[in-house]
């Protein structure tokens, strides 16, 4: 007969003894299964103080999660793998974390990592060199420890349990990490500027004509592509030129939150908005009126879109404006944070418009970039720099 694996952490209680001394104490802590399917609880002594008793219990729960027959008293004769590993993280992983996101996060590294290579999988023909190959191919994109540590840790539970005469992990290894190169941060060249405004106002594409307002928007206020995603219709005053950055959207297209903050303090700032971009807002209100957001999800206007959406559509408007080089959403803030320094706003007032919260990115960063006309521009003075 098959158990769930237990996973209650049972409950702190606060007590007075007849002298008022305070004291708590674990309760109804579930430890294993009778032989009638029953389960079978314990107390934990008095503690004097809350952070021992939550010792005791995260002692108990690692005890608990390696003790032999708690998820099935008769085990499944050589099952599939990645239910196993589903029912583990479900039971053992994702109850201990403490934020959403991390539980968004370990189920994107099951998604896109470790399911296409263990699908149709039997315990038993795990091989070292198919984790192995797991690590390796995640080591191209992104860290691999964190996989690696919940493979480690499955598998061993699963030595333990008996559920495998052998545990593959002892014969895989932790790769170096790849550092990816990092991001240019070079600003927008006039020429690929001219490639993108000509696409933008002459293709007929709907996704030229979708993200008109977007890229202008971008490129005109520097904001944040989450900013941007976040923009209320009613902060937007079109007669004055002006919006107010309050929200941003943070997650993917599956995972996405809505948050009433901005990445920093100095983030909360109104932008300006020039009359190229009130224009294009207005077109696309025309198109799409009855929706709270300023660049909402096609399927659903009434749902703001996400930075992961905006970064797909932003490859293709590269690609159709004939743009070579990477094409982000952060260029568009690297662009226009580096020309207006070139225009000559100062730092100290340009970091009001970003929203940074000091000026130690715009002058180590953005005003490093050569724009290949420093001769150009103080040729005169290099000339007549010594008065010879």
């Amino acid at each position: 007969m098959n158990y769930p694996p237990l996973t209650g952490r049972g409950k702190i209680q606060k007590k007075k003894n007849s002298s008022g001394k305070v004291y708590y104490q674990l309760i109804q802590f579930p430890v294993q299964y009778n032989d009638d399917g029953s389960i079978q609880y314990k107390s934990s002594e008095c503690f004097k103080t809350k952070k021992e008793v939550e010792a005791c219990r995260n002692d108990w729960v690692g005890k608990r999660k390696y003790a032999l027959k708690t998820l099935t008293k008769t085990p499944v004769r050589n099952p599939l793998a990645l239910p196993y590993l589903e029912e583990y993280i479900k039971n053992y992983v994702i109850p201990n974390f403490r934020t959403q996101a991390s539980v968004k996060r370990v189920h994107l590294q099951l998604k896109k990592h470790i399911k296409p290579k263990l699908l149709g999988v039997r315990m038993s023909d795990v091989q070292p060199t198919l984790l192995q190959r797991i690590i390796n191919d995640m080591n191209k994109t992104a860290a691999p420890k964190p996989v690696y540590l919940l493979l480690r840790r499955f598998f061993t539970w699963c030595y333990q349990q008996r559920i495998i005469s052998s545990n593959p992990t002892d014969f895989i290894t932790l790769p170096k990490h790849i550092v990816k190169e990092k991001q240019n941060r070079s600003p927008l060249s006039q020429q690929d500027m001219e490639k993108l405004l000509k696409y933008l106002f002459t293709s007929h594409n709907r996704v030229a004509k979708r993200h008109r307002h977007v890229v202008l928007i971008l490129l005109y206020t520097g904001i944040r592509p989450s900013e941007l995603a976040g923009m209320e219709r009613k902060n937007v005053d079109l007669e004055r030129g002006t919006a107010k950055i309050r929200k941003t959207v943070a997650g993917s297209v599956d995972h996405f939150c809505i948050r009433n903050l901005t990445k920093t303090q100095a983030g909360q700032r109104t932008v300006y908005l020039p009359p190229i971009c009130c224009e294009a807002i207005r077109s696309f209100y025309e198109r799409v009126p009855n929706s709270p957001w300023v660049f909402p999800k096609v399927t659903d206007p009434q749902t703001p879109c996400n930075a992961e959406a905006l970064a797909k559509s932003l490859k293709i408007i590269a690609r159709n404006a004939g743009i070579e080089r990477p094409f982000f959403g952060y260029l568009f803030r690297h662009t226009f944070t580096t020309i207006a320094i070139r225009k000559g706003i100062p730092a100290v007032e340009l970091k009001l418009l970003t929203g940074h919260k000091n000026t130690d990115m715009i002058n180590k960063v953005y005003a490093a970039h050569e724009d290949g006309n420093v001769i150009k521009r103080y040729k005169g003075s290099l000339e007549n720099l010594y008065n010879v």
